[in-house]
């Protein structure tokens, strides 16, 4: 399957499966197979080839020890899951099946189609104090409808004092359209914003901005609210700007999720999500899988946007 940039969240992604029924038990050359193609795969893919050897030994030594004897194919996935966890834990590594719901719901993100509808704009407006404001729910995959959007946004903020990103419940989505979002932050030549490393091609994309854009607000003051939610490419988003020193960070330490992300079709309905790469800031030289991006501020995200207004008002 195509290798993907976008760095996404798991719960962004279609589950995809074979429909097979959840409460049939495996047998144990099912199990095996599935445990041969997850290998094959995580040896090829994983962005870190010693790790991916350790999560192998890991799942052939549970298997060999009876531990995934008498499963189901939901039951598989979520033993593989925890599994591959307790060796490597990359919140964007997991194996999935067919006839489980999405997790965006249960770990409190909108829908993956609202989100679309929306094209990651939840609310844009001007408070009280020419304060605009943004919530931004997702970074949808750039096409022109996306890109207008953006330029709606900007058309509509290109005269306040300064401007507040709510990202406290952004799953992820797309890196270039973090570049083309970021581009209207800065009044310079185009420049490299973030890099990916890709194992399997072992070649590196560079991000950049783009001086193609209207409205931009570079002198202007940008506060980012984030939370534990906020994931992946919402969390490079940050970073990014944090490392330029061009925002203020707001909130809670995010979930930490640095690595793009590949879906693969195993048997048995189930489908493997394996990171085959990996951000890599010009700045800082390293990313914040892991650790999350840390605020500036730390407050209680529920305060964020509160204490971003507060901040604000200080500063005039």
């Amino acid at each position: 399957m195509k290798n993907t940039i976008t760095i996404l969240l798991l719960a962004l992604l279609p589950i995809i499966g074979c429909g097979q029924s959840d409460s049939k038990k495996l047998t144990n050359a099912e199990v095996e197979k599935v445990i041969e193609r997850l290998s094959s795969r995580l040896i090829r893919s994983y962005v870190y080839q010693d790790k991916a050897e350790r999560m192998v030994r890991q799942i052939q030594q549970q298997f060999e020890s009876n531990q995934y004897d008498g499963l189901t194919s939901p039951q598989l996935a979520e033993s593989l899951t925890k599994d591959l966890h307790s060796v490597v834990l990359d919140k964007h590594l997991a194996i999935a099946h067919s006839s489980k719901p999405s997790k965006r719901a249960e770990l409190g993100y909108p829908s993956r189609a609202e989100v679309e509808s929306k094209l990651g704009f939840e609310r844009v407006e001007v408070l009280e104090g020419n304060i605009g404001f943004i919530d931004l729910i997702g970074l949808v995959p750039l096409n022109n409808q996306v890109s207008n959007r953006i330029a709606e946004v900007f058309e509509q903020l290109k005269d306040v004092d300064a401007l507040i990103i709510d990202l406290r419940k952004n799953g992820g989505g797309s890196a270039a359209t973090v570049g083309l979002v970021s581009s209207y932050f800065f009044d310079r030549p185009p420049f490299v914003i973030n890099s990916v490393y890709n194992r399997q091609s072992n070649q590196t994309s560079d991000f950049r901005t783009t001086d193609k854009v209207n409205n931009k607000l570079p002198n202007t003051p940008i506060y980012l609210l984030i939370s534990e939610l906020t994931f992946s490419a919402a969390e490079e988003f940050c970073y990014n700007l944090q490392q330029l020193k061009r925002a203020t960070i707001v909130g809670e330490p995010s979930r930490g999720g640095a690595h793009p992300t590949s879906s693969f079709s195993l048997p048995n309905g189930l489908n493997a999500y394996i990171p085959n790469g990996r951000a890599i800031n010009p700045i800082s030289k390293t990313n914040w899988e892991g650790v999350g991006v840390v605020p500036d501020i730390k407050i209680d995200a529920e305060l964020a946007l509160d204490k971003a207004i507060e901040l604000i008002i200080q500063s005039k």
